[in-house]
């Protein structure tokens, strides 16, 4: 899910309000970049880039965010509408927005842990702009295959 208005993306992306997203400049290489290399060197970024989950709680829970799906009429998509597309987009979508919500509900600012090899990298939610403490790797058991001990290693190696 893609935000393009600069407005929006510097609302959605301000840590103090969970800082949401990851920013993408245009380089010539479209690289994400962290909101606090973006602001050092003073590029604009061109957009924010939301993973599915942060864009449905964005959008359902919190009513931040508009969805706008390709079938969708102007006024934005439905929960139920969204529900269906992001579960067809990823089969991993409803065991990630479980964990997502619960990691939430326990107090935990949650960030894409893409860059460090799991799903999500976990924040205090209390405190300043510290590293994040914990990261969790989702374990979608009902349509992957148990995680093994090496699997792990190799998962968290590569």
């Amino acid at each position: 899910v893609v935000v393009r208005r600069q407005e929006h993306v510097r609302a959605l992306n301000r840590w103090e309000h969970g800082a949401h997203g990851e920013l993408v400049t245009s380089d010539g290489a479209f690289t994400p970049v962290s909101h606090r290399a973006a602001a050092a060197e003073g590029a604009d970024p061109c957009w924010l880039q939301l993973g599915l989950t942060e864009a449905y709680h964005l959008a359902f829970v919190q009513n931040r965010l508009r969805i706008l799906l390709a079938a969708s009429a102007g006024d934005g998509a439905t929960a139920g509408d969204c529900w269906v597309a992001f579960c067809q987009s990823s089969a991993r979508f409803p065991h990630e927005y479980a964990a997502y919500q619960r990691l939430i509900s326990d107090g935990w600012r949650v960030r894409s842990g893409l860059s460090f090899g799991a799903d999500f990298a976990l924040y205090s939610a209390v405190g300043g702009r510290e590293h994040a403490s914990h990261l969790a790797l989702v374990q979608a058991a009902a349509i992957e295959a148990p995680l093994t001990w090496r699997a792990l290693q190799s998962h968290v190696r590569l």
